[in-house]
């Protein structure tokens, strides 16, 4: 249940900072650089989840990586708007 809550609440922000991205940044060099960060994250995490299933013990580093580009988009968000 907690997992389940966890995917719906990361996926309904993860929209919430892509729509703040799309409609509330002007900046072009902002928004390539936010949407870079966000597709290396999704990139990640993809990979991660297939090498998982293989049952590769390195899974967690791209999974990892994710949070950490995830993180950064995030902050340049939030950062960027200001």
């Amino acid at each position: 249940m907690w997992r389940t809550a966890d995917i719906i609440c990361a996926n309904i922000g993860m929209g919430l900072f892509i729509g703040n991205t799309a409609w509330n940044i002007q900046v072009p060099f902002y928004k390539y650089t936010i949407g870079s960060l966000y597709a290396t994250g999704a990139t990640c995490y993809i990979y991660g989840t297939l090498i998982h299933k293989q049952r590769n013990k390195s899974w967690y580093l791209y999974h990892g990586a994710m949070h950490a580009m995830m993180w950064l988009g995030h902050s340049l968000n939030v950062c960027a708007r200001q």
